[in-house]
């Protein structure tokens, strides 16, 4: 992230994820009071679908021209009749109304939209390319087009917010919005994969650290919160909170976001190795198990050298494996360990041994073609280091080269010493 001494990011992306607090009516029943209100249910289906053909029956350029910008209310081209058994908890005010008895919506609020747009301008000014990514929980017929249509709202409204913005939606899959996996997969396929194209590009332009990175994701089921939280770690985004997310706002309120940066805590828990679904990853931690079994195997003979030569130093064993994918478009697995022969010009981490066992092997390997690298902590006698171990300061310099034109490689340590519980992770600056 950027900080008051460095320059503007040259790209900024605001991620706001979508769920039913990011659209409201102003309704009123004619007695001049208004109202503002959030759809519920099947209502939200019926009703959006309605305003989506409301707006796309007139002109548009004229009707979206009249988008109020600090409170973020669009006045509808022609009132909509709803009821007031088509609201979610309608305010106190209403209750003198029967739940059959008619009102009219005479305009629409993004408010959260309208707070995070607000605190992402004014971070990100000058000559820096804004964008913002549209994202929303899977969810199940029929509610799950009356999301779609609220995002398409929200694609039109944003660039009005925010003149300069350009704006990406990127619509999941049918399924349960309150369970994880529909939520990773959507995640893994749609937002991750965008995010890499955006790096990759950054490096061609030579702007790697310009990239900024901010999350909104004040609304929407536990699932997906958390999933979005877990895959944009490596991103270190800056947190758009909206203190008044889910309250309702009052007629002409204006919410406001806090933006909280460099406060990323890395919490993500170990999983379970068989657990992994990705192939490369799998192949390594695979490996790894084999080589650690060998490993032991090995040591049980009265005849190496590892404590009295190879780990003359540290007498403690570091084993690697990496995995990358060849010119046949097959994957391959390369070992790896420690050599402290002398220190320091004669020592050799197992990371960087292992990657060069596969440049050996294949001198025209590219960087994009590895994929991971798994490094454990093994034990010699009484001396050992501890796991989860990360790569040192030398080997992660080299690993950091590798993710500058391949945001999927990762790093993979593990939680135990039996090499069955993972963290799989971008490479760390």
């Amino acid at each position: 992230m950027t900080t008051q001494t460095e320059a503007q990011p040259r790209h900024a992306v605001l991620v706001h994820h979508i769920g039913h607090h990011d659209l409201y009516l102003i309704a009123n029943n004619g007695s001049g009071r208004n109202w503002t209100v959030a759809l519920k249910g099947r209502a939200m289906l019926r009703r959006t679908r309605q305003i989506a053909e409301l707006l796309a029956s007139r002109d548009q350029p004229s009707t979206w021209a009249q988008l109020e910008r600090q409170t973020a209310t669009l006045p509808l081209p022609a009132a909509l009749p709803c009821s007031v058994a088509d609201f979610r908890e309608p305010p106190g005010s209403m209750e003198e109304l029967e739940p059959t008895d008619a009102v009219s919506a005479t305009a629409v609020r993004f408010p959260l939209l309208q707070a995070a747009l607000a605190a992402f301008d004014s971070r990100t000014q000058g000559d820096c390319v804004r964008t913002l990514v549209l994202t929303w929980s899977p969810s199940l017929p029929p509610h799950s087009d009356s999301v779609v249509e609220v995002a398409h709202l929200l694609e039109r409204a944003a660039p009005l917010l925010s003149p300069g913005l350009s704006v990406v939606a990127l619509a999941p899959p049918v399924g349960d919005p309150f369970r994880v996996g529909p939520m990773e997969g959507y995640v893994s396929e749609s937002l991750v994969p965008w995010f890499d194209r955006q790096l990759v590009e950054l490096q061609r332009q030579d702007a790697k650290s310009r990239l900024a990175v901010y999350l909104s994701h004040n609304t929407g089921t536990s699932a997906a919160i958390w999933v979005l939280t877990n895959a944009l770690r490596h991103l270190k985004p800056a947190l758009v909170a909206i203190p008044k997310c889910r309250v309702r706002p009052i007629t002409g309120e204006v919410f406001t976001a806090e933006v909280h940066e460099e406060t990323w805590v890395d919490a993500a828990p170990a999983r379970d190795a068989a657990s992994v679904a990705s192939q490369e990853f799998a192949m390594a931690i695979d490996e790894l198990q084999r080589w650690k079994a060998a490993y032991v195997e090995a040591i049980r003979s009265p005849h190496h050298e590892l404590g009295s030569f190879w780990l003359a130093k540290s007498s403690k064993p570091v084993l690697a494996v990496v995995v990358c994918r060849i010119a046949d478009g097959s994957m391959r697995a390369f070992r790896g360990c420690n050599m402290e022969v002398s220190l320091p010009t004669g020592s050799l981490c197992a990371e960087r041994n292992a990657i060069s066992s596969a440049l050996a092997a294949y001198p025209a390997m590219r960087r994009q073609d590895v994929a991971c690298v798994a490094v454990y902590g093994g034990q010699l006698g009484d001396k050992r280091f501890d796991n989860p171990l990360e790569p040192c300061g030398v080997c992660r310099e080299w690993l950091l080269k590798i993710a500058e034109i391949n945001p999927h490689f990762r790093v993979i340590t593990f939680a135990d010493d039996e090499a069955t519980r993972v963290h799989v992770r971008p490479v760390e600056g």
